[in-house]
């Protein structure tokens, strides 16, 4: 290969995004640059042709990663240096370090401090009350005793959950101390063993808006915060190097709060609960969001939910596009391909002020989850359900084989569509009930 060919390097050291991943690489190859991956030895090897160059790379300081960076430079001109995952890992938030790495090599990086603060919850809401920007009452806590003073601080209801992770894991609502208790013994105790415990596995310290260091031991410290009731949704934004453009709304019709995960079962965009200046209210709060935890060159997913008398209140930011069917909601409402906006602000190369809607038509989005985790013997139903009127694609997210599922969301089907009405995506939703069936042992 010749010398300074232009490329982008990928850096990663779990699989959990991994088709993000390569579609990513994909559209950095369509580009013409060469996609090279520096991979941890217990990331799995991607398929042919995704990627140009691969190497094992175990070493995620600074330090190091700047000699990868260095490495690599020697013989390609680096365009971009990308990390889809930004979640933290038995070797850290490695999203931190590698922006750290980028910048000193002059390539567009995100900001260090926003990855910590929108994968560690409790410092998430630390700097919006910083910032003068809503936010219900909350406290770190680390046993019963000082879970049971702070409930009695911020009043019942309230919300118990580990300060990172994904997937909706161990997410408990406490009505009395009672259930306070229980479900803080159950969470210290099962934290470390759930499917994504991977994520809960890095102690750090970090400062909080205040200066003051605090040291956080993921799988032994815990949010507690106020229960926000009223209608959930989640904002998908974009963030660059100038500003936050709220993108899409998706309004959650049917979600199930179950002791340990909050399962998210039925969502719609254009959202109908929401009048046009209610729907401005929640995108200018998001921007806020973001602008407040200074996030850039990232999609975000917002998590809220509207509370009476109050309005949009925020439950969670995550530094990265949603899951589920957000890729083909951003695509069908906006034309937007996120890999391809993923490698334009890694490369400086967003240059679009505005995203106009294409079209206002309701589509809805409706997911099945096992109903614990076991062996996945096979889903029977799927073909007839993607026959159903308006249904654009089904997709068995999971192969046969063992499933995870007792103590976080396990996307196993996900369902697209497009709809005349909201009592059509209710009906469909309702037949699709009735035609999957999965077969466990």
């Amino acid at each position: 290969m010749s010398k300074n060919r232009e490329a982008v390097l990928f850096v990663e050291n779990t699989n959990i995004r991994k088709q993000y991943l390569y579609s990513v690489a994909k559209a950095a190859k369509k580009r013409g640059f060469l996609a090279l991956f520096a991979k941890s030895s217990n990331v799995e090897s991607p398929p042919d042709g995704i990627f140009d160059i691969i190497i094992d790379w175990d070493a995620f300081t600074i330090s190091d990663l700047e000699k990868l960076i260095t490495s690599f430079s020697k013989t390609y001109f680096l365009k971009a240096v990308v990390n889809v995952t930004r979640l933290f890992s038995r070797d850290g938030l490695i999203a931190a370090p590698l922006a750290e790495a980028a910048k000193k090599a002059g390539l567009r990086h995100h900001s260090t401090d926003a990855l910590f603060r929108t994968n560690n919850k409790y410092l998430m809401r630390d700097m919006l009350r910083h910032a003068d920007c809503r936010t219900v009452a909350y406290a770190l806590i680390q046993n019963e005793k000082e879970a049971l003073t702070a409930a009695r601080q911020i009043g019942y209801p309230v919300i118990l959950k580990p300060i990172s992770g994904a997937g909706s894991t161990l997410v408990f609502k406490c009505d009395n101390e009672e259930h306070l208790l229980r479900y803080t013994r159950q969470i210290l105790e099962r934290l470390p063993h759930v499917h994504f415990n991977e994520l809960n596995a890095f102690s750090h310290f970090h400062a909080l808006a205040s200066g003051h260091v605090v040291f956080f031991e993921p799988n032994a410290s815990l949010l507690l915060e106020k229960y926000i009731s009223g209608i959930e949704f989640s904002v998908e934004c974009l963030a660059d190097e100038e500003e936050v453009f709220p993108l899409l709304i998706h309004e959650k019709l049917r979600i199930r709060e179950t002791p340990g995960v909050v399962y998210e079962d039925l969502l719609i965009s254009p959202p109908t609960s929401f009048n046009p200046s209610q729907q401005l209210e929640i995108k200018k709060y998001a921007a806020r969001i973001a602008k407040a935890l200074h996030l850039k060159n990232t999609f975000a997913h917002i998590e809220m939910r509207w509370e009476p008398g109050v309005g949009p209140q925020v439950i969670e930011v995550n530094p990265r596009i949603g899951g589920g069917q957000v890729v083909q909601s951003l695509q069908t409402f906006l034309g937007i391909d996120p890999y391809e906006v993923e490698l334009d602000l890694m490369m400086g190369t967003h240059g679009k002020r505005a995203y106009p809607l294409r079209t206002t038509a309701l589509h809805a989005m409706f997911f099945f989850f096992p109903p614990r985790a076991g062996f996945l013997k096979s889903v029977d139903g799927l073909e007839k359900i993607s026959k159903l009127p308006g249904v654009l694609s089904v997709e068995q997210s999971y192969e046969t084989g063992p499933i995870y599922g007792d103590e976080e969301e396990c996307f196993l089907v996900q369902c697209w569509m497009k709809a005349e009405s909201l009592q059509q995506v209710y009906d469909t939703y309702e037949r699709s009930l009735k035609q999957i069936t999965m077969h466990m042992i």
